[in-house]
């Protein structure tokens, strides 16, 4: 139709002009009379707006083209070909390519921002619309580059002039654009980034490094009207236009448009959690956990932000996960406090947000002991388990619930619970057993019961039995047994030495030093620790270390070693001990052997040589010591017996038939973290290495 209602230019008709300026010259009937072209005339004016029909330059003009003088804004056009052909891009690229109105009442810079804001969100919009072919799609963004680099290679876009100084103002917020996906997202600010570096790169460096220092005295300022203008969701990409993570943004004043353009409640809950992913997603990349979670707030805005109990369970665990991945420690722990604050303690079985905690915990490598009440259900489970399945003796389970530390303060309520489940089923001789031991005698769980004579009688019955005298020794009669320090035969080293504040004051320190000599020699190493949870409780370590070596003995208390340590923070004494072990551990002249090493063992071994300051610290530790060369005793068992090393875990049986005596275990599940240890248990210890 265009073809058709065509009428070309006198000069044209008149033969004035000589050769083909109009693309379609050649198809052009001329023989059509008057009254059809004047038919045509809108037509043709519609037409005429395209880029592609209109005249090279040189040609005869437009009768669109804007003249000086006419009352609207003259576009300094810049002359280049695109090699895309569809009409959308390429209208999009002739915006871009038309940025510059000398009369429009703005600067160069503002002129070019927009011009770089529109050419993004036109071509986002023709992308979602479809309206743009597949293979002109991937042209559209190396095109406006070819533009750019063109532009600024002949000076039409010059750093100096101005034309890059308020070059942000591209990435102004918009509201419409909570809507667009991640994928949008990422190419509207990243196709903005790209095009701006092509600039800077085709510039020279004195110009370069004017535009990047002018930028940073910008972020510098807190007032600065880009942190008040600019989507937030873009300056992970502005951070690297400017300089990479060497750049300084000014962390407060990015949180107090984190909480404004992504953690306002005013959404559903699906745009919410969206917002709230974004908003994790820029806490991680550009480190603003201290900015958006002062230390030492009492406000816990992380946790109230991302915490929303109004999300999904499910997705409020992973938006957590996300945000504290990678936040510091000290961070990470303070929020899992505060999560564990807010456990509805009443729920003892089925608790959602209980679970959820343990999950976090577990997928963050956290010590579940920083939690209280998570602990708390952590051992009442287990105190639950041991009673009903018989795992443990009265005596032996009180000790674990007596013992040191956090759970000190839970005693009554774990006694409770193991007495009443007793006294349920009927075994009355076991509680009465626990109820009689010195701690019990004075808890209120046996107040409670003072009504009922049977247990009252049989604990004032066990309470004037006596207990066995320790000893170095066995407490089972005719089993294996070491022979007595007192003796000299073996020659017994505890570490620390009473007194010692100093590892250089410790003689058996020394001693344990000229292991490190350059000679090859096989070593025992044993450790033990108590862990409730084999999933939960990851964070279980190695609360004594021992070491033998043909007549010397070496017991390191890593408890006694971090008891220490906390009452003289200046002066730690634990990290010479521990770097000593861990030099042992990993000395090739050293054959340590060892009885059935699996993950679970090999991890509380690295935890406990692992120090204080270190555990503590916002970093997570990443020296974790090794153990080679190492020979496995339950795999030479395994081998020669021609069976799996599961089957010859157990020390007592290796014993049995290798060296055909008994070995004691009465105080194998006895609670090594409890002080002081017995002499029986220390020589349990002795003998496992």
């Amino acid at each position: 139709v265009a073809i058709a209602c065509y009428r070309p230019p006198s000069s044209v008709l008149e033969g004035k002009v000589q050769g083909s300026w109009w693309p379609v010259q050649d198809a052009v009937p001329f023989a059509l009379p008057e009254e059809e072209w004047q038919q045509g005339s809108e037509t043709i004016e519609l037409f005429g707006t395209f880029a592609w029909l209109k005249p090279p330059r040189g040609g005869p003009p437009s009768p669109n083209r804007r003249e000086p003088g006419s009352g609207r804004a003259q576009v300094a056009e810049f002359e280049f070909d695109f090699s895309i052909h569809d009409l959308v891009g390429r209208q999009v690229l002739e915006n871009l390519r038309a940025w510059y109105r000398p009369n429009a009442g703005s600067t160069r810079g503002e002129q070019l921002a927009q011009a770089l804001a529109t050419f993004a969100k036109e071509a986002l919009s023709a992308f979602a619309s479809g309206r743009l072919m597949p293979d002109d799609k991937n042209k559209l963004l190396p095109e406006a580059k070819r533009l750019l680099i063109e532009m600024t290679k002949q000076g039409f876009i010059q750093i100096l002039r101005g034309d890059l100084n308020i070059i942000f103002d591209a990435f102004v917020y918009d509201p419409s654009s909570r809507y667009w996906t991640p994928q949008q997202l990422h190419w509207w600010a990243g196709s903005m980034v790209q095009l701006i570096k092509f600039v800077l790169e085709n510039s020279s460096p004195s110009e370069q490094e004017s535009w990047k220092d002018n930028a940073r005295r910008q972020l510098a300022d807190e007032d600065s009207e880009y942190y008040t203008r600019v989507d937030v969701r873009a300056w992970p990409q502005l951070r690297n236009l400017v300089d990479g993570t060497d750049t300084q943004l000014h962390g407060g004043a990015l949180c107090r448009r984190i909480r404004v353009q992504l953690c306002a409640h005013g959404s559903g809950p699906f745009e919410k959690l969206a917002d709230l992913e974004q908003a994790a997603k820029l806490l991680k990349e550009l480190q603003l956990y201290r900015d958006f979670n002062p230390e030492g707030s009492t406000d816990h805005e992380i946790y109230q932000t991302f915490g929303d109990r109004s999300l999904n369970l499910e997705k409020r665990s992973e938006l957590m996960e996300q945000v504290l991945m990678d936040a510091p420690r000290c961070l990470v722990r303070q929020v899992l406090r505060k999560m564990d604050e807010d456990l509805d303690e009443t729920e003892r079985y089925e608790d959602r947000e209980h679970r959820m905690l343990q999950k976090l915990l577990y997928n963050l490598d956290e010590d579940i002991r920083i939690c209280k009440k998570a602990y708390l259900k952590l051992m009442r489970t287990w105190v639950r388990n041991v009673v009903e399945h018989e795992e443990l003796t009265p005596d032996q389970i009180c000790e674990h619930i007596e013992g040191d530390g956090q759970e000190e303060d839970n005693y009554e309520l774990l006694l409770k619970d193991a007495v009443n489940y007793l006294h349920k089923e009927n075994r009355t001789f076991e509680a009465a057993k626990m109820l009689a031991r010195p701690k019990g005698q004075t808890s209120r769980v046996r107040e409670s019961l003072r009504n009922d004579q049977q247990i009252y009688y049989l604990a004032n019955l066990y309470k004037a039995v006596q207990e066995t005298e320790d000893h170095f020794g066995p407490v089972a009669e005719g089993t294996m047994a070491l022979p007595s320090p007192s003796q000299e035969t073996y020659r017994v080293r505890r570490l620390p030495g009473k007194g010692v504040s100093r590892a250089q004051d410790d003689e058996g320190y020394h001693e344990l030093q000229r292991l490190l000599e350059p000679t090859p020699r096989a070593i025992g190493l044993w450790w033990l620790w108590r862990c409730f949870d084999g999933y939960h409780d990851k964070h279980a370590r190695a609360a004594l270390v021992v070491i033998t070596v043909e007549d010397r003995f070496f017991l390191v208390d890593i408890l006694e070693l971090e008891r220490k340590t906390m009452l003289n923070t200046s002066a730690p004494l634990d990290k010479p001990y521990l770097e000593l072990i861990k030099q042992i551990c990993e000395a090739r002249h050293l054959l340590k052997v060892v009885h059935y090493l699996e993950g679970t063992a090999l991890r509380a071994l690295q935890l406990a040589l692992i120090s204080e300051q270190q555990r503590h610290g916002d970093e997570k530790p990443s020296n974790y010591s090794s153990l080679s060369p190492c020979i496995d005793m339950a795999l030479v068992a395994a081998y020669l017996s021609g069976t799996s090393a599961g089957k010859c875990k157990e020390l007592p049986g290796l014993v049995w038939k290798y060296l055909r005596q008994d070995l004691c275990v009465t105080e194998a599940l006895s609670n090594f973290e409890h002080r002081p240890l017995r002499e029986s248990q220390e020589h349990y210890a002795f003998l496992g290495a």
